[in-house]
């Protein structure tokens, strides 16, 4: 309201456009945003999978996705470029391949990346997205990689533990991770990161219809196009039931050879939040490794107690073999 932040002032926007895919509370924010700027608001609703991706997913999602075309199209005046679109979709695709091949090196045993370094190379998969900059991005990152491989530097000298970290991490506090780095501990993956690619999709353990709907077929006019973005986020798993939950990240554990789980029940972002105690629980019981689930929000330090969070983390660290 004052239009001071961090970042600067906030631009005025021209629309205003908000999702349920993530954090929903976003939608409140968007939607305040809206009123006081009195300018159009959409909203993209994602479809909840029940153990797979039907048809009708699909269907739904791309209407979604058409009706934002419409919405930009009418608030704007202009026509979308349907050749760039397509050209967009493929690139996307392309980019999500190459960084799947990048966090495959953190299967590596030791890994040669961990998720702080995760963290900032995802970065041209989310705002780079269908650009060739982020291909290109992708491929001088990937003979980075071998180079690391074939001269064997991993992401920590000493590797003594490998640990799949759930949620986002704590963005005023991201030298937790140098805490944990300091005692050998490698955080090998995170949902978070990996979603940029296309591993989540075979992660889940979705039936064999599921995978025949969600294959990959390169568009070559705008319809085919929407189809294929509206597939991609048909896979999320925050919209799966909680069973597919469990698959997933007991793959992803398996994957990456974890040995431990640490999981942020965020307060900032809700929907990535919601059933982690079961499915933490349900994890941990079918892998038989330890998890450490701990309360805080992802940018407000004020619900962050730093000591007494080193404090269990020591305590879960302890019951790994070092």
């Amino acid at each position: 309201l004052i239009n001071k932040g961090p970042l600067g002032e906030m631009p005025e926007p021209d629309v205003i456009i908000s999702s349920k895919e993530a954090c929903n509370t976003h939608i409140s924010w968007w939607e305040v945003l809206s009123r006081h700027f009195e300018k159009p608001f959409y909203v993209i609703d994602q479809p909840l999978l029940q153990r797979g991706v039907r048809q009708q997913h699909i269907d739904y999602m791309q209407a979604q996705i058409e009706g934002l075309v419409d919405f930009l199209e009418s608030a704007t005046g202009r026509k979308l470029n349907e050749e760039l679109f397509v050209e967009a979709t493929i690139l996307s695709h392309e980019a999500r391949k190459l960084w799947d091949k990048v966090l495959d090196y953190c299967k590596r045993v030791p890994s040669l990346l961990n998720m702080k370094s995760q963290l900032t190379l995802m970065v041209p998969a989310v705002d780079l997205k269908g650009t060739q900059r982020a291909v290109d991005f992708y491929n001088r990152l990937l003979d980075e990689l071998d180079d690391r491989a074939n001269r064997s530097v991993a992401a920590v000298a000493e590797e003594e533990a490998r640990i799949l970290w759930d949620n986002v991490p704590l963005w005023y506090s991201l030298d937790l991770l140098n805490y944990l780095e300091g005692q050998g501990v490698v955080l090998v993956i995170s949902p978070y990161t990996s979603m940029w690619g296309l591993q989540t999709k075979y992660q889940c353990g979705y039936d064999e219809e599921s995978y025949r709907l969600l294959e990959w077929n390169e568009p070559s006019n705008m319809s085919e196009a929407l189809t294929e973005v509206a597939k991609h986020y048909c896979f999320n798993p925050l919209g799966a039931d909680i069973q597919s939950q469990v698959t997933y990240y007991s793959n992803m554990a398996r994957d990456y050879s974890a040995d431990g789980i640490i999981c942020h029940s965020n307060r900032g972002c809700k929907n990535l939040s919601m059933n982690r105690v079961d499915v933490m629980k349900l994890v941990e019981d079918e892998l038989d490794i330890p998890v450490l689930i701990f309360e805080a929000n992802m940018t407000d330090p004020n619900e962050y107690s730093e000591g007494q969070i080193k404090n269990r983390m020591d305590a879960f660290l302890e019951m790994l073999v070092f």
